[in-house]
């Protein structure tokens, strides 16, 4: 069976789009993490470590949000006029119960 994805929403994708940015913010600040420990003071590693920690999960989820709901608006223009992503599916429990 065929089906066409012709609409995404765009709060859903926003939604979806914050809570990647959000867990893309956490590894990019446990790789950030990674570098500060052999290259400044103390200090300044603790400084920025608390930038780090409060700044970037906001900022990933600020960004993933515009990110996801600027992608689902584009693609709900062009799915409109150009036709969306087609999927092909097929029914396991149908097939199954017909082979028995």
């Amino acid at each position: 069976m065929k089906i066409e994805i012709t609409h995404i929403t765009v709060s859903r994708a926003a939604k979806l789009g914050a809570l990647l940015g959000f867990f893309y913010s956490l590894f990019m600040v446990a790789l950030m993490s990674l570098g500060l420990i052999s290259s400044s003071p103390w200090f300044e590693k603790l400084a920025l470590g608390v930038v780090a920690l409060v700044l970037a999960p906001l900022l990933g989820i600020c960004y993933g949000a515009v990110v996801g709901a600027v992608c689902a608006a584009a693609y709900n223009f062009v799915a409109g006029r150009w036709g969306g992503l087609e999927v092909s599916t097929r029914d396991i429990d149908s097939s199954a119960s017909a082979a028995d």
